[in-house]
C-alpha cells in the first residue's frame, strides 16, 4: 500500500484520498468492532475513537511521523524488521540447556527491561508476531524497542516521581523555590547535576519512556566536586561532565533513577554549593524490625517508653509526702 500521503500536506488530495483508504484498511482489520486505534500526532496509537473521530483527528492534526509499519492496525511487520528483532535477542537468548556464565535469558531481559525503562512487567509470551516462515514468535513490546519509540517526542517543564517534584531549570528562573537537582547513584558513586529537559518516548502505544537531561558536575575532578572538613559535599558548575562534546557523553538519566538534591550556595566562595539531600514527602523511616517467629512481641517492645516508675511503688516513695509542714484538714 502506497503511504507516501502521508508526508503530504493535509489539505492536498492525495492527503485525504490516503486517509480515506487508511480508515477502511484499519476498520477492516480491527479486533474492537466499531472502533480503531487512532494514529493522530496527539493520541499516537494511544486511544481507541469510532472511524469518523480518527478521520477527523488525522484531517486536523495530521498523521503520526514516522508510524510507517501499521502493526497497531492489522498490518504485518516486513520480514526485514523480523530478522532485525530475532538478531538482536538471538546473540542473548540461550539456545540449549548449557547456558554458559554471562548468558541472559528471557527472564533476564524481562528484568533487566523493567529496571532499565521503567515499564511494567512484560509478558514475553503474549501478543506474540510471527514471521513469514512460522520460525520465530516475538512480542510486541519487544518488536518496538527494536524499531524504535517515534520520532515526535513529547517535552515538559516539570514531572513528579518517586515522590519529588522536579522543574527544569528554565521553569524555576523567576521561581523562589528551588526544584531542578538531582542526583543519580551508580557503581557506588553519586552523580550531581541539574535538570534542563524532560522528553518522553512513545514507543507506538507499547510503552512510554520518560528521560531526564541534565547538568552533570564533574565529580572526577576536585574542582567538580569536595568536602569540607565536616563531611558536606560542595558542587562546583562550572566543571561539568558529559556536555555531548564527545560521542560517548551520555547526559542522560531514566526519570526512575532521579532523586532530588537541593544546593545551597557558600557565602565564602559563590562557585561553590553545598549538597542537601531530600527526602521525598510523605514518606517516613519506620525502621528495622528484628527477624524471629516472635516478630510482633519483638516489634512491641521496642516502642515501650523506658525508665517507667511502677504504679504500685508510688506509695513508697518519701518524695511525695511533705513532711516540713502540718497537714490540714479540708472539708
Amino acid at each position: 500500500m502506497d503511504k507516501s500521503w502521508i508526508e503530504k500536506p493535509r489539505n492536498s488530495k492525495a492527503y485525504m484520498d490516503g486517509v480515506v483508504n487508511f480508515i477502511r484498511f484499519a476498520t477492516e482489520k480491527s479486533s474492537v468492532r466499531g472502533k480503531i486505534v487512532c494514529p493522530c500526532r496527539k493520541c499516537s496509537n494511544c486511544s481507541y475513537h469510532t472511524p469518523e473521530v480518527v478521520e477527523e483527528h488525522l484531517m486536523w492534526k495530521g498523521f503520526s511521523v514516522g508510524y510507517t509499519e501499521w502493526i497497531f492496525h492489522g498490518e504485518s511487520l516486513s520480514a526485514f524488521l523480523i530478522e532485525s528483532s530475532h538478531n538482536i535477542f538471538a546473540s542473548n537468548t540461550p539456545t540449549s540447556t548449557n547456558v554458559h556464565e554471562g548468558t541472559i535469558g528471557q527472564d533476564d531481559i524481562r528484568g533487566l527491561l523493567r529496571d532499565a525503562i521503567g515499564i511494567p512487567d512484560i509478558n514475553l509470551s503474549s501478543n506474540p508476531i510471527s514471521s513469514k516462515d512460522g520460525r520465530e514468535q516475538l512480542p510486541r513490546e519487544i518488536i518496538a524497542i527494536a524499531r524504535g519509540p517515534n520520532n515526535v517526542a513529547k517535552r515538559y517543564s516539570g514531572f513528579v516521581i518517586n515522590g519529588f517534584r522536579f522543574h527544569t531549570k528554565n521553569r524555576e528562573k523567576l521561581r523562589k523555590t528551588q526544584n531542578s537537582g538531582v542526583m543519580v547513584e551508580a557503581e557506588g558513586q553519586d552523580y550531581y547535576g541539574k535538570l534542563t529537559d524532560i522528553f518522553e518516548l512513545n514507543y507506538y502505544g507499547s510503552f512510554k519512556v520518560v528521560l531526564f537531561r541534565c547538568e552533570w558536575v564533574d565529580i572526577r575532578s576536585p574542582r567538580g566536586m569536595k568536602k569540607d572538613t565536616n563531611g558536606f559535599v560542595l558542587v562546583n558548575f562550572s566543571k561539568l561532565m558529559h556536555t555531548e562534546q564527545l560521542l560517548k557523553d551520555d547526559p542522560f538519566i531514566f526519570s526512575s533513577q532521579a532523586k532530588q538534591v537541593f544546593y545551597i550556595q557558600d557565602v565564602k566562595n559563590e562557585e561553590w554549593s553545598y549538597v542537601l539531600i531530600t527526602k521525598p514527602r510523605d514518606l517516613y523511616d519506620m525502621g528495622t524490625t528484628l527477624q524471629g517467629e516472635d516478630d510482633d512481641d519483638q516489634t512491641y517492645t521496642q516502642c515501650m517508653p523506658f525508665n517507667v516508675i511502677d504504679a504500685n511503688q508510688l506509695d513508697n516513695c518519701a518524695s511525695w509526702a511533705r513532711t516540713d509542714v502540718e497537714g490540714e484538714n479540708s472539708l
